[in-house]
Parts: structure tokens; sequence; C-alpha cells
């Protein structure tokens, strides 16, 4: 028998009709219905820009990151002058204060979620699972 390990990145599930995470940056930055204050869409916005991505991971992750730094828990000197360079920036765009990462990642969560729950139309990209699981020299 021949053990094999598979790693799959996101776009496996891009087949079977979910989005990709560029896909739901777009939907997040959309902000339909108005669901997020405008202001906070900028801030999403300028940390996309200033880290030069299109993963709405990447934008969570440094939100996280700066409520951590501004509740002295977050403590990585490599990032401290990114951090202080976005409090300060959030700071001059409006008042919410340190609530504000905590605002823009929960709707973050909430349009993951929601871009996610769609039913999958057919689950495809893993027919090479399917072929492999009948090899009987691989053990499943």
């Amino acid at each position: 028998m021949v053990n094999i390990s598979f790693l799959f990145g996101a776009g496996i599930s891009k087949p079977s009709g979910l989005p990709l995470a560029k896909d739901l940056l777009e939907d997040i930055l959309e902000n339909k219905n108005g669901a997020l204050d405008e202001r906070l869409i900028t801030v999403m916005k300028h940390v996309k820009d200033s880290l030069g991505t299109d993963n709405y991971e990447d934008i969570y992750s440094v939100l996280k990151s700066l409520r951590l730094y501004c509740d002295g828990i977050y403590k990585n000197p490599a990032a401290v002058p990114y951090l202080e360079e976005l409090k300060k920036y959030i700071a001059e765009m409006h008042s919410y204060g340190t609530s504000t990462c905590n605002m823009i990642c929960d709707y973050i969560d909430k349009v993951v979620c929601e871009k996610l729950q769609v039913p999958a139309k057919n689950i495809r990209g893993l027919d090479l699972l399917k072929q492999l699981s009948k090899v009987k020299h691989i053990k499943n």
C-alpha cells in the first residue's frame, strides 16, 4: 500500500460554484444595501491597497492584529510601524475608535458566511480523488 497526501488550494471549490477569496473581497467592498458605514469600507480599501492584496483574509488579519495591538496584546515589532500608521489613519477618518476593527471584521464574517452558505451546484474538481480511491495499491 502507498500512502499519498494531497494539498488543495482554496480554488478547488470554484468549479462547484463557490467564490474565490478575490470574489469574496469584491462582494465585501461592494457594501450592498449600505450594511457598513462607507468610512469603514474606505479603511478596508486603504488596507487592501497598502498591502497590495486581493484577499479579504489579509485585510481581516491586519485589522484583528491592530485590535490586539491597541489592547496591548499583539507585540510583533516588525508589524508595529504599519499598525501605528493604520491606527493614525483610522483615527483621522472617524470617531469609532478601537471598535472600528471589530465592526469591520464582524461585517467581513457576515458577508463571507452568507456567500459560502449558498449550496454548491455540484461538487466538482475532486474527480481525481474518486479515481484514486479505486486504485487497489493506494490506501483510502
